[in-house]
């Protein structure tokens, strides 16, 4: 391994990995329009890492045959002028049964139950700053849509509305948000509502 000293710069883009799309055109939006507003998601002030504190960091590249730089050409970086690189924010995103999400958060929550949504924040996401040909992996949001629509229908509440809410509320998490305080819990809200708007300013939920 060797460290490439070169400035990276946050892209604005969140990249979103499933292992199997949604088959509902309403919740492939919803993925949509997190994609293209999750990179406006902050970190609270308190988080271990900041952004600029990441970019302080440089990155690390593997060596390979593939390309004198050590890279695969495909997997580059995305030049900059004054030679900086930019860099995505990468999170798993999964929708599973009620039955899955009662087991997950049952084993790492201690709740047998089902629930909405669970984050899981990768503890080694900052441990060598972001690397611009992979991204910075965040973390898994992982949502039940069985669970997500019957709460939206006992709330009254849009179901896609509430879902991308969900979702926003996830990826909140993985940046490094909590709600354990009246202080954070009105971070978070404030975060959520700036991203929503965001959303509904480039498409309306179906």
């Amino acid at each position: 391994m060797r460290e490439a000293a070169v400035p990276l710069r946050p892209s604005g883009r969140v990249r979103i990995e499933m292992d199997r799309p949604p088959r509902s055109v309403g919740v492939r939006r919803v993925v949509d329009l997190l994609a293209r507003v999750g990179g406006l998601a902050e970190a609270p002030a308190n988080a271990s890492f900041s952004p600029v504190e990441q970019e302080e960091k440089g990155i690390r590249t593997g060596d390979s045959d593939d390309s004198p730089d050590g890279l695969p050409p495909h997997r580059r970086a995305m030049p900059l002028p004054g030679g900086g690189a930019t860099y995505d924010l990468v999170i798993g995103l999964a929708f599973v049964s009620e039955e899955a999400m009662r087991a997950l958060n049952r084993d790492f929550r201690g709740q047998d139950r089902a629930t909405n949504v669970l984050a899981f924040p990768e503890p080694f996401a900052h441990a060598e700053g972001p690397a611009p040909e992979q991204g910075l992996f965040l973390g898994d949001v992982v949502l039940c849509l069985a669970y997500c629509r019957r709460e939206a229908r006992a709330l009254k509440l849009d179901p896609y509305d509430h879902l991308l809410h969900l979702c926003v509320h996830g990826l909140l998490h993985l940046r490094g948000h909590r709600h354990d305080t009246q202080g954070e819990t009105d971070a978070m809200t404030s975060q959520e509502a700036r991203l929503l708007k965001a959303a509904h300013r480039c498409a309306p939920c179906p």
